[in-house]
């Protein structure tokens, strides 16, 4: 599911926020875990790992697998609804770190939180990791973390290519991803040369000029119409390589890019498949 930017951008701080919290050793699993999730990414880690059976509730954006939707929704965190969060009773609540208020008023509730939110694709199976020794599951989740390494190892064709890409996260204004994002090491992990400058920040804006300064060798867009607009003969980036070209292509879901979780495999190898020559 995609979502508009504005929501788009918050979930992605989110997983670029802060420094990764370890739970504490010193804290037992309980006997009967209640877990919630608060962001896809996690929702879909705690699947991987096996743990879907121990989750009590998922926000609406929770959407992967299919299966989640039989968990109950505690809604969207824009606003949260602690109302609908404590109703389910969780005694663990899993979430991304961008929102540091709903993260610290459910402390304030004695509730748990762990924060999960892998910085780079390599990241995921410590992920799995962390998650398995906080639920409990430490050896599906050992096994898990090691099958997603071997994949990543297998696939990866970082540091291979030459060919730049320019992922465009929105366009009004345009947005790309930083060069210390998540999605930025994806591009990297499918041999591709994500354009932009570290000193950047993470989503920055870029205007029509600095685009066509470094002028891609690919262009990634969400939408099928945004292909239609750009080779308009009075578009202004109409004169882009990858436009003229024709390498502008439609990923084939967002939520495979922007998710730091397992199905990332599935977007390196489209993304692979997509700059072969």
């Amino acid at each position: 599911m995609w979502v508009q930017f504005p929501i788009l951008l918050c979930i992605l701080a989110s997983i670029c926020a802060c420094t990764p919290e370890r739970p504490s050793p010193e804290t037992p699993v309980p006997e009967t875990l209640r877990v919630v999730s608060l962001s896809p990414s996690n929702t879909e880690l705690l699947h991987a790992i096996g743990a879907q059976e121990l989750m009590v509730g998922r926000t609406s954006y929770c959407d992967y697998p299919t299966s989640t939707q039989d968990i109950p929704s505690i809604g969207s965190l824009f606003p949260p609804d602690f109302e609908r969060i404590l109703s389910v009773r969780p005694n663990l609540v899993v979430m991304s770190n961008g929102n540091t208020k709903v993260r610290d008023r459910l402390r304030r509730l004695n509730i748990p939180v762990i924060v999960i939110h892998p910085k780079t694709v390599d990241d995921i199976a410590d992920s799995m990791r962390r998650l398995g020794v906080a639920v409990g599951y430490e050896t599906r989740a050992e096994h898990a973390a090691q099958a997603f390494e071997k994949r990543l190892m297998q696939l990866s064709k970082k540091g291979q290519g030459a060919i730049s890409v320019l992922y465009e996260v929105a366009s009004k204004p345009m947005r790309i991803p930083g060069q210390t994002t998540f999605l930025a090491d994806l591009i990297r992990h499918a041999g591709g040369i994500p354009i932009g400058h570290a000193d950047q920040g993470d989503w920055p804006m870029v205007n029509r000029e600095w685009v066509l300064t470094r002028n891609p060798d690919v262009m990634l867009v969400t939408e099928q119409k945004r292909i239609k607009a750009l080779n308009h003969p009075t578009h202004p980036l109409r004169n882009l390589s990858a436009v003229k070209a024709g390498t502008v292509y439609v990923v084939p879901d967002p939520d495979l890019f922007v998710r730091p979780g397992p199905r990332v495999l599935d977007a390196i190898r489209w993304l692979i498949n997509t700059l072969k020559p």
